[in-house]
């Protein structure tokens, strides 16, 4: 078989998902959140549908937005978006990592920043943390079963830009309490 004709089949199989796995993206990911989610949140953005897709559209062509800074890393599947809220600063983060069967494992923070407020330990907190997978009946929470220990309070949970290393830090990140590494369709803690 010629070079030609080995590269022509495998473009035709990245192109048709004939891999096996699927080709969606942390940015689908994010589009595809479901709206009742944010209500499982005490606090954070609320973004409707249209201005999750103007976000992605935005940061697909590298801009920022008046809503927040964006980060979008496609290829590492990390997302995350910056804004204020009352003042104090939030962030939400996804990630994307791939199970052994190549499905999805979405993991979410979604953090503020007191720096204003000693009383909260200043610094970045982890107000919601989850792992979710996506099945056809919509998406599920295994935090209980993915996290190797769960819950924490008081933290802040670092997702990994890069790697699939996650620190876990104390309140205000002074101090590293903990590392959860991944193994096989989970995490240890270190």
């Amino acid at each position: 078989m010629t070079i030609a004709k080995r590269i022509l089949i495998l473009a035709m199989l990245q192109l048709t998902g004939s891999w096996g796995f699927s080709q969606t993206d942390i940015a689908d990911y994010f589009l595809a959140l479901p709206a009742e989610m944010d209500g499982d949140w005490d606090s954070g953005p609320t973004l409707s549908a249209s201005a999750r897709e103007q976000l992605i559209v935005a940061a697909r062509k590298g801009y920022s937005t008046v809503e927040g800074m964006i980060l979008l890393d496609l290829r590492n599947g990390y997302l995350r978006i910056s804004g204020s809220d009352s003042g104090e600063r939030v962030t939400l983060t996804m990630v994307l990592f791939r199970q052994e069967d190549h499905s999805a494992l979405i993991a979410i923070a979604l953090d503020e920043n007191f720096e204003q407020e000693a009383e909260n330990g200043g610094g970045p907190a982890t107000d919601h943390f989850a792992f979710y997978t996506v099945e056809e009946s919509g998406w599920k929470d295994v935090t209980k079963k993915i996290a190797p220990v769960w819950p924490l309070q008081d933290v802040y949970i670092e997702l990994p830009r890069k790697g699939t290393t996650i620190p876990i830090y104390d309140r205000g990140k002074t101090k590293k309490i903990a590392i959860w590494e991944r193994l096989g369709d989970g995490f240890i803690s270190r």
